[in-house]
């Protein structure tokens, strides 16, 4: 059962919770800039730096190329020479893991969709909990159960302990943009692989 969320939410969220560890003092913007130069380096990227796009404001940024099509960044840099460094950042950076398809793609050679195989919208859990929670009981051939909505809509506060930071350098209006155009061919590769339904769900 794979959960997706709105992929530039999630590489948001992802920074945050990092972020709210004393030792990172690296901004959002200061990681997506890094990134997408690494993505542009293996070839998984036709867009344009954040610098660039401030400059120019262009609203697309071109497919991605067919050659690479379901590739991921962990297939491509094995097969580059590329630093221990390097492979942490690109694999465990907050774009790559937004890239759904890629990673989907490979799960379908084994696993099929909607028979061995649930993927449901991160939105989907958010406004309904109970239903989708139910969904995913009767997928997995578990006994139908009634559950507690008032546990299931629980709102988790922060770990004690963590340090309250200020998210002054967190994502402004303008990377948001940037980011949504940076994913849409990566979100519309995943709707080709898993229908319709998935067209356009996180358009802004």
């Amino acid at each position: 059962v794979l959960i997706l969320r709105n992929p530039i939410d999630r590489a948001y969220s992802n920074w945050k919770m990092v972020y709210a560890t004393p030792k990172s003092t690296d901004s959002f913007l200061k990681n997506v800039k890094r990134e997408i130069i690494l993505h542009q380096t293996l070839g998984l990227t036709s867009a344009p730096t954040f610098d660039y796009y401030v400059k120019n404001q262009s609203d697309t940024f071109g497919a991605i190329p067919r050659s690479l099509r379901h590739r991921s960044c962990r297939d491509l840099i094995s097969a580059t020479e590329r630093t221990v460094n390097q492979q942490r950042k690109l694999m465990c950076g907050y774009l790559g893991r937004g890239m759904y398809a890629q990673q989907i793609f490979n799960w379908l050679e084994h696993f099929e969709l909607n028979k061995s195989l649930l993927i449901v919208n991160y939105d989907d859990f958010s406004a309904n909990q109970t239903a989708v929670v139910q969904r995913i009981t009767a997928f997995v051939g578990a006994s139908a159960h009634e559950y507690d909505d008032s546990v299931l809509n629980t709102t988790f506060e922060p770990v004690q302990g963590l340090q309250k930071r200020s998210t002054t350098r967190g994502m402004g209006e303008l990377m948001r943009r940037y980011l949504q155009t940076f994913y849409q061919p990566y979100n519309d590769e995943l709707a080709d692989l898993l229908g319709e339904e998935w067209r356009n769900v996180w358009r802004e």
